[in-house]
């Protein structure tokens, strides 16, 4: 009896400590939910640049939305449970194809991103996006060449949450 109760409170402690199986489970888990909504800046020539990210399919995915100037594009974002890992799909209006996988450290958001355009040209870079009040978010782009990381990004976005 006593093997059995021990057996039960052992398996009802893991089922509470269980891993999150969805995107939506995950950014509860990391703190990550400031993402989701609606967001808006501009460039330093004046361009519109938005995004929005909705939590979607009983939050199994992250639909996306968004761009810069003329260029939108959509994609999904979700977590594979079996490999552990957050993936991100996404296509714009000029054919550039976005694919990669992150992680969420600290409330942080670390993107390891390839855009191949539709041209067949290849780049590589990482984005962090890091939440700086409940209103604005970061996003520091670093294009990687030869696959190395610079020092400095190569683009920087204050973004502040649409009302």
């Amino acid at each position: 009896m006593a093997f059995e109760i021990c057996t039960f409170l052992f398996m009802a402690k893991n089922a509470n400590a269980a891993e999150p199986n969805s995107i939506g489970e995950l950014l509860k888990a990391k703190g990550a939910e400031w993402l989701i909504g609606e967001w808006e800046t501009k460039t330093e020539k004046g361009d519109k640049v938005e995004f929005k990210f909705l939590v979607s399919l009983n939050g199994y995915i992250i639909d996306f939305e968004g761009g810069i100037g003329s260029a939108k594009g959509k994609g999904i974002v979700y977590y594979d449970q079996n490999k552990k890992s957050i993936f991100l799909n996404g296509i714009n209006n000029n054919g550039d194809i976005l694919t990669g996988t992150f992680e969420i450290e600290n409330g942080r958001f670390v993107m390891n991103l390839e855009r191949a355009k539709a041209d067949g040209n290849i780049t590589k870079f990482i984005r962090y996006v890091s939440k700086i009040d409940s209103e604005t978010m970061r996003s520091e782009t670093f294009v990687l060449t030869d696959g190395k990381k610079p020092e400095q990004p190569t683009g920087v976005f204050e973004f502040k949450r649409k009302k």
